[in-house]
């Protein structure tokens, strides 16, 4: 499908309560949330609960993390106009209404994967935040985020 992107980090030792992944779009783009997933991928994991919640933001600030390259899913695509980070060290300023909030355990992973009518579709210009609100017991964590840009 034209204008999918997938955008993946590893996390290595995750160990605090901080957004994941940070999605912002460019002006004059929509985004659409396709998925997101957050998952412990440690080889010798103890399973615990862990809270995820896909958030907007309303105030962006000043966020800083490890930038990533979102990948077309289509060859041939275009790239991706959106910033993308993973792993902030810097918190966007204030979020606001959650698009998502559920909670599961770190191996089987938090998995959001909305009804085509349930997907979160974010402004031209604004973000979107993959958060885990709580401070997990330390371990190594993918995280995936698949959106398609609009506009």
């Amino acid at each position: 499908m034209r204008g999918v992107y997938v955008a993946e980090a590893k996390i290595s030792a995750l160990a605090a309560a901080k957004t994941l992944m940070l999605v912002e779009a460019a002006a004059g783009k929509l985004i659409e949330i396709l998925s997101a997933v957050a998952v412990q991928v440690d080889k010798a994991a103890a399973s615990q609960q862990i809270e995820c919640e896909i958030s907007r933001v309303t105030t962006l600030g000043t966020p800083a993390g490890t930038s990533v390259t979102p990948n077309p899913t289509e060859p041939g695509d275009q790239a991706s106009t959106a910033t993308v980070l993973a792993n902030l060290t810097a918190e966007p300023t204030a979020y606001g209404v959650n698009l998502d909030h559920d909670g599961g355990p770190s191996v089987g992973g938090y998995r959001y994967q909305p009804q085509p009518e349930e997907r979160g579709l974010d402004g031209a210009g604004a973000s979107f935040g993959l958060r885990l609100p709580n401070v997990p017991n330390s371990g190594d964590f993918v995280v995936q985020v698949k959106y398609r840009e609009l506009g």
